[in-house]
């Protein structure tokens, strides 16, 4: 972090230099900043070639102001393009979160009519099974006085056919 501050400082203290109408004494201390080992930071090497582009413009070193401006340039498109890339991620990322939030909500309605949908046969089951049972019984009961009405048959039959004076059959 030392370097950083380090080159800040050289920076401000170059832009005040040239404020106050010292430009040799901002490209010195503008170029001890460069010199700081810093490839991280990026921005503040935009602004040591733009203020020595500027520098070297006020001493009428025209060649020199030309250099430096391009490498301005230069690195400030690098940084637009990294720039870019990092938006371009965070947009794909937004456009992923937002799709999984889609599949997500379309998920649950599914599931709610899977659920409705479950109940529904729950419900028809249990009236089938209800249905079958009743049938079972009346079936059972159509049986039972079935057999009693044979047995009441046989019964009124055998009455019928009883002769009292005889006795017989």
């Amino acid at each position: 972090q030392r370097p950083h501050y380090l080159m800040e400082v050289l920076i401000l203290l170059a832009q005040i230099n040239i404020i106050n109408d010292d430009p040799g004494l901002a490209i010195l201390q503008l170029n001890k900043a460069l010199n700081i080992n810093t490839k991280k930071e990026m921005t503040l090497r935009v602004k040591a070639y733009k203020m020595l582009a500027l520098g070297y413009e006020l001493t009428s070193e025209y060649q020199k102001s030309i250099i430096y401006f391009k490498k301005f340039n230069v690195l400030e498109n690098i940084i637009k393009q990294r720039l870019l890339v990092v938006q371009q991620l965070q947009v794909n990322e937004q456009l992923h979160l937002f799709e999984q939030t889609q599949n997500q909500k379309q998920l649950q309605a599914e599931n709610r009519k899977l659920q409705t949908s479950t109940q529904q046969l729950k419900k028809l089951s249990y009236a089938t099974i209800l249905i079958v049972v009743v049938v079972f019984l009346y079936l059972i009961f159509t049986l039972l006085h079935k057999k009693k009405l044979q047995q009441a048959l046989l019964i009124y039959q055998r009455k019928m056919t009883f002769h009292p004076r005889t006795n017989l059959l």
